[in-house]
């Protein structure tokens, strides 16, 4: 691919002012941050009919090589794209923001709110048949998906048993997302689900 077709990711590429002021109002990402993510979403769609790309497709995710070897990448797919065909760009953004990393400048209000998103994120993406509980079959899945590789079948079947035991306070087998937000609370396991983004 030639640079008339695809221009490299410096000053050519802007974030659109519309996207932008979303943005900049419905999340804790800045602008440095935003344009970042942008130059990001148009790489990922540097194969798109027309470029700068407006939407991404599943399969531009999975064209990348480093992402379609992550084991869980078709359950963050699923939850970023939900029901949708296409993700646009401030979905993408949204998606993304919910991993930011906090600083000491994070307002405690904004603290709250987003700890609540990324565990309904966390706890849709383990309620892979989107019942609003999280199974034996559920965690069994997710297990796989992440071991299968190095673990045995039965192993997979111990952790999964051994996941639910320790998240489960009603003795029902099944987990809600108290139960789960409980979980990730205690383990500290919230704090290491974030993700550094850059600036420009």
């Amino acid at each position: 691919m030639t640079g008339c077709c695809f221009p490299s990711p410096g000053n050519l590429l802007k974030c659109p002012p519309g996207d932008m002021e979303i943005l900049r109002n419905t999340t804790n990402l800045k602008t440095g941050e935003i344009s970042y993510l942008y130059k990001r979403f148009c790489l990922l769609g540097k194969d798109s009919p027309s470029f700068p790309p407006k939407r991404l497709l599943k399969r531009h995710f999975l064209s990348v090589g480093h992402l379609a070897r992550n084991p869980i990448l078709p359950i963050l797919l699923k939850a970023m794209f939900k029901d949708r065909k296409t993700l646009t760009f401030v979905n993408f953004a949204r998606f993304l923001s919910i991993f930011q990393a906090n600083t000491l400048k994070t307002k405690k209000e904004q603290l709250v709110i987003t700890s609540e998103k990324k565990k309904r994120l966390l706890f849709s993406m383990y309620d892979t048949d989107m019942d609003g509980i999280i199974s034996h079959e559920d965690f069994i899945g997710i297990v796989h998906r992440l071991y299968g590789d190095i673990m045995s079948s039965k192993q997979v079947l111990e952790t999964a048993a051994t996941m639910i035991f320790e998240m489960d306070t009603s003795g029902t087998q099944k987990i809600l997302f108290q139960d789960f937000s409980d979980a990730l609370n205690v383990f500290d396991m919230e704090e290491t689900l974030v993700i550094k983004i850059h600036e420009d």
